[in-house]
């Protein structure tokens, strides 16, 4: 059996300046943290298979980033993904 964890922290960003007005085109965005596992079971059903699911983002910590050129609507950033699982299975050979 296989346990990982990481974490990964970003700090607050600033979206761009606009040329023709001089300010910026979106409010400044928070940091955020997010927390992510995976567990793998090798040899579980016969010799040579595994199974494996992975967490992302496990404290559903909300991710914004800045606004860009191609999404100026979106003043106060635009959202990311929130907490995620993926399950795999397989066999080594």
């Amino acid at each position: 059996m296989i346990l990982a964890l990481t974490g990964n922290y970003v700090d607050g960003m600033d979206s761009l300046i606009s040329p023709q007005t001089g300010k910026r085109i979106g409010d400044e965005v928070d940091g955020y943290f997010t927390l992510g596992a995976n567990f793998r079971v090798e040899d579980l059903f016969a010799k040579g298979t595994f199974w494996s699911i992975r967490a992302t983002n496990l404290l559903d910590e909300e991710i914004r980033y800045p606004t860009f050129t191609n999404n100026s609507w979106a003043t106060k950033g635009t959202i990311g993904e929130g907490r995620a699982f993926l399950m795999n299975a397989g066999f080594k050979f």
